[in-house]
């Protein structure tokens, strides 16, 4: 196509800082207000990868189109106002109209702001094309697959008996667990292997498992068993051949004992020691097995058969070179063989479970639709969608996997072709989740598309154009020139061009404030050791915190960030054991939080009274939450309650405490209602705890999906509590530690990066393994997954090419990928950037850790890299005495209520129900005026009633000013004012009197003198004295005063007399 044809597929990299959000924005509003359209945002998708991302693009969207339409424009948004009039070349009134218009149309048509997650797009398209894709019309999406696994697992386990197939390969599982001195509990390492089933990276492999049986996989493990068996036979006859040979020689005739040894090693299993070292083979070239001046043992011994030991290392050295690599495979292969046919197993009973309870993973719709709609046109698609978006934005670019991707290229090429836009926004630096599908490789593919495209054949190619945000706006000016200087720099790690390319164009332009500071801090290694230790790391890390608390900063303006989770647990206790508040990932856990598990606990005694560890619990939490003194004697007495007591001392000694589980859990009826009544119980309502609140959530959205029983919930979160945590705002108060992940996408005035050597390659049990095809080369077995190792890759050589360059682009992106970590990491810091690592000399060619980048950098730039050597860079930009605070307004809620729902739904004997019309139905009025008064006993008591009546419902609001004026009417009136500041007062009790019962609407006492008071509404009659008259009678008192009083329109009071006579039978009426 014509090269001047429009660029409506923009490419934009936008590296640390550079104001992305800015720019989508900003291209967004651009599309909206290019036209009259109200509706046009209507046709734009906006994809982002987070939640939180989709919200504050909503948010922001919405906010500047407000801010627009305003006259004047406020200041903060007066850029953007600017920007997008000189895009669209608009006048300031066409542009605040156009805004006015499609803000209201947007708040009209909420729903169809198409900015969303690309996980709900995508859930979109699987319900919009559910019949194409084999699923039923009402499936549920499980959002969390590992409790899909989970119950898979469980499926597999529970379903075969001793003998079967899979319990042979189950068995053989848990023996090579042992041998690797793991746990031998197979459950975990098999959900660990069922995270395969989510891996776009794995869905290939598991589609040809499928087509094996279990049959298939135990005449496979026997055919690659008897092959390993089979090169075993031939080394053992080099082996015997070697001893029959030379192996009775004493080891110290032969030079350095080197031949004995390598004998010993060639007997062992460990096939990387079968090859003969350098040392050997230098005595292989010249016969010789001796020292220069052999002893005459030595001489006689071993050099008469000098040529037959060369003969036999030749013969050794053809074995390994024939055998070797296909051994170390072999080996490789059976070592995880049995968890390959479990992996199988469960996969099955996945699909199993899937169907049998309707529910689909999330992870699996991407695959869904890549295989069930990439043969159908763009437009179908759009049809059954039921909007034709024209216009698309993609966020994170970055992090989108290969599917995600392929699944929006048709519709995103579409709409280019027919006139719309598109626009896609990352920053290779800025790819950390590869783990988790996201490949930086197909946004730098398109990079260079859009650079070159005369050199591409990509289908939109002509319309292709590059743009990178040069400019940083987060970091001062010192930290942008240190951190060019020093990722510019590492651009040479890089044989891959685009990765060097990348880097090599990494440099911004400042545009933050001047001056800014980095220090580069080296820690010496004790010696033994393999790493810096902990107390050292985290007593530099404290000085660095501590020094920029003197300097004016608050806590929560330091940033601690580490590679991992558990330096990280580690540093914040010890933070928190110095007095320092500390926010971490650990500590926002809410299975660490005391009331939460002070209420697990009181829920698990329920059932599990017996428990003596969970009472233990009880007591532990009691204590951390206030509810025992805080002394040693009383804790310690509650713990000794809790060990010895029978479960009713025990019962007994909780309700002593205030705590009674037993009875909030028989007044709740659902597992959300159970875990309400348990925290009123333990008056945990009096404060709004976060904890507390996340946690009821959890139980109601677990009851909401997985029913009511408890048993499952308990089993659900042992594991859930290890991960669900609250979110918490940024705080003045505390400072926070988190992992590098965790900070992607956030800035901070200061940063500390302890722990800035990390390595590059896992090892151990978390080497990384990746799956490799095998076509044919072992039997029927497809493919097989392999470690990344060097062991291995030296091994097999370059007799096994699949893996070596599986291998080499492991360790290109393994490099790669870690040096965005550190990018990440550095880029966040606006003031103050602190980097902490170890000490030590050149690094080796071969780098292995993050460390020696920065030792590296550290020498090339004349700085030192001792032990205890701290390296400056910059200048510390004064501190502003009063920095505007940087958070957003965050509303603190000082109490949450909750209360039983008996409390709060009433049977209504109001069989009309329609208070409102209360005037115009004299019975309910006059039984609201009956229930109203029975509440008042004093003047003090009229305001806090009928409240409380109006809150019930019993009242409308309406009502209340009439009401209250009407009843402190009647308890002011001058006639029985006195009745309302009686000694005693018995409403709506009942009395016996005359064989029968009574039941006065008040009967009050003050001294000696008794007062019977009787409510009315409607009119007058001579019944009503006669009724009095008799309470009256009734009474055995000598003074008796009897009242009417009428409440209507006004309130009137009628003195009653009494009567003289006693009734008949002299009888007196008293209270039953």
């Amino acid at each position: 196509m014509d090269e001047r044809s429009p660029k409506t597929f923009q490419i934009y990299s936008a590296s640390a800082g550079a104001g992305k959000t800015f720019s989508l924005v900003k291209h967004y509003l651009s599309l909206c207000l290019k036209e009259s359209d109200a509706s046009s945002f209507n046709r734009i998708l906006a994809i982002t990868f987070t939640v939180k991302a989709a919200s504050e693009m909503k948010t922001r969207v919405i906010v500047g189109l407000d801010a627009f339409r305003r006259n004047p424009v406020p200041a903060k948004h007066r850029g953007m106002f600017d920007a997008v009039k000189e895009e669209l070349q608009l006048d300031e009134d066409t542009l605040r109209n156009r805004a006015n218009s499609v803000l209201r149309r947007m708040l009209h048509d909420y729903a169809g702001l198409g900015i969303s997650t690309i996980d709900k797009f995508t859930y979109r398209l699987v319900r919009t094309f559910g019949y194409e894709l084999g699923l039923s019309v009402n499936f549920d999406v499980q959002l969390d697959a590992r409790e899909l696994y989970r119950e898979s697992v469980d499926l597999l386990l529970d379903e075969y008996e001793e003998g079967s197939e899979v319990m042979a390969f189950i068995h053989g599982f848990i023996e090579s667990q042992m041998e690797e001195g793991k746990n031998w509990r197979p459950e975990t390492k098999m959900l660990e292997m069922a995270e395969h089933l989510g891996k776009e990276d794995s869905y290939h492999v598991l589609d040809s498992l499928h087509q094996l049986s279990l049959s298939d996989f135990k005449a496979i493990r026997t055919e690659l068993s008897g092959r390993r068996k089979d090169i075993r036979k031939k080394k053992a006859v080099l082996v015997e051949a070697g001893n029959a040979l030379f192996g009775h020689i004493d080891k110290s005739l032969f030079t350095g004992g080197q031949m004995i040894s390598y004998l010993n090693k060639l007997s062992g299993s460990n096939y990387s020691d079968w090859m003969p070292g350098k040392a050997v083979l230098n005595q292989l070239d010249k016969e010789v097995f001796t020292k220069a001046k052999p002893s005459p043992e030595a001489d006689a011994a071993i050099t008469p058969i000098s040529p037959q030991i060369a003969d036999w290392l030749r013969s050794v050295i053809a074995f390994c070179d024939q055998h070797l690599a296909d051994y170390a495979l072999l080996t490789t292969i059976l070592e995880s063989f049995d968890s390959l046919a479990v992996l199988h197993e469960i996969s099955r009973k996945l699909e199993e479970y899937k169907e049998a309870n309707n529910v689909e993973t999330l992870s699996s719709f991407n695959k869904l639709i890549h295989e069930s709609l990439r043969d159908l046109p763009a437009p179908y698609i759009y049809e059954r969608i039921g909007e034709k978006y024209r216009h698309y934005f993609i966020d994170e670019f970055q992090d989108t996997s290969i599917l995600q991707w392929s699944n929006l290229t048709p519709l995103v090429h579409n709409a280019i072709s027919s006139g719309g836009t598109s626009m896609i926004v990352g920053d290779a630096k800025q790819s950390i989740y590869r783990w988790r599908g996201g490949k930086a490789e197909q946004f730098l593919k398109l990079i260079r598309y859009a650079k070159h495209p005369e050199k591409s054949d990509y289908p939109m190619g002509y319309a292709l154009a590059f743009n990178n945000l040069e400019y940083n706006w987060r970091s001062r000016e010192e930290i942008v020139a240190f951190n060019n200087d020093f990722f510019t720099y590492f651009s040479k790690l890089f044989e891959d061009p685009s990765y060097s390319e990348l880097y090599d164009e990494s440099a911004q332009k400042p545009k933050g404030e001047s001056d800014g500071f980095v220090s580069l801090e080296f820690l010496g290694i004790e010696n033994g050791a393999r790493s810096v230790s902990d107390e050292d790391m985290i007593q530099a890390t404290l000085t660095r915190v501590k020094e920029c608390l003197e300097e004016g900063y608050s806590p929560g303006d330091i940033t601690i960030l580490i590679r991992k989770s558990k330096p990280a647990k580690i540093m914040a206790t010890a933070f928190a054991k110095e007095g320092l508040n500390v926010v971490s990932e650990d500590s926002l856990l809410l299975g660490n939080a005391s009331r939460v598990r002070l209420i697990v606990a009181c829920m698990r005694f329920i059932h599990y009274p017996n428990d003596i560890e969970n009472r233990i619990e009880i007591v532990d939490m009691m204590h951390q939450t206030g509810w025992i003194p805080n002394d040693a004697e009383g804790y310690h007495y509650a713990l000794l309650a809790a060990a010895a007591s029978s479960v009713e001392d025990w019962k007994k000694w909780l309700m002593e405490k205030g705590v009674n589980p037993d009875k909030a859990w028989v007044e709740a009826s659902g597992l959300y209602e159970k875990g309400e009544a348990i925290v009123r119980t333990l008056g945990l309502m009096d404060e709004a705890d976060p904890f507390v609140q996340f946690f009821l959530d959890e139980l109601y959205d677990f009851g909401s999906r997985k029913g009511q029983s408890i048993h499952d919930f308990y089993e659900w979160w042992s594991e859930k509590k290890e991960k669900a945590s609250i979110s918490s705002p940024r705080t003045q108060d505390a400072v926070q530690i988190m992992t590098i992940h965790k900070s992607k996408g956030l800035e901070f005035p200061v940063v500390i990066i302890p722990y800035a050597d990390f390595p590059l390659f896992s090892s151990g049990h978390h080497v990384e393994k990746r799956w490799i095809s095998l076509d044919g080369e072992f039997g029927s077995l497809p493919a097989v997954e392999l470690p990344m190792t060097k062991k291995l890759n030296e091994a097999l050589g370059t007799n096994f090419p699949k893996y070596s360059s599986e291998y080499d682009t492991f360790r290109k992106e393994a490099i790669f990928d870690n040096l965005n970590l550190l990018y990440v990491a550095m880029t966040r810091a606006v003031d103050q950037l602190h980097i902490i690592s170890t000490a030590g000399g050149p690094p080796k060619e071969d780098y292995s850790s993050t460390g020696e980048f920065v030792r590296e950098f550290a020498l090339h730039k004349g700085m030192s890299t001792e032990p205890g050597a701290r390296n400056v860079y910059g200048t510390k930009a004064p501190l502003e005495k009063d920095r505007e605070e940087q958070n957003e307004s965050v509303m603190n809620f000082d109490s949450f209520h909750t209360s039983a729902w008996r409390d709060r739904v009433k049977l209504s004997r109001d069989t009309d129900g329609i208070k409102d019309q209360l005037s115009a139905q004299p019975r309910l009025w006059g039984n609201l005026v009956h229930a109203l008064m029975a509440e008042v006993d004093s003047k003090e008591d009229v305001v806090s009633t009928i409240e409380r009546f109006i809150k019930a419902g019993d009242i409308p609001s309406s009502y209340k000013d009439s009401l209250t004026k009407r009843v402190e009417e009647i308890v002011s009136h001058p006639e029985i004012s006195n009745a309302f500041e009686a000694d005693e007062v018995f409403a709506e009790r009942e009395w016996i009197g005359e064989g029968s019962i009574h039941r006065p609407d008040r009967i009050s006492r003050k001294g000696d003198i008794w007062t019977v008071i009787d409510y009315k509404t409607g009119e007058a009659s001579n019944s009503h004295h006669k009724q009095v008259r008799e309470y009256m009678n009734l009474l055995d008192a000598e003074q008796v005063h009897g009242y009417l009083v009428y409440m209507n329109d006004e309130v009137e009071v009628v003195r009653v007399s009494k009567d003289e006579a006693l009734p008949r039978g002299g009888e007196q009426l008293s209270l039953l």
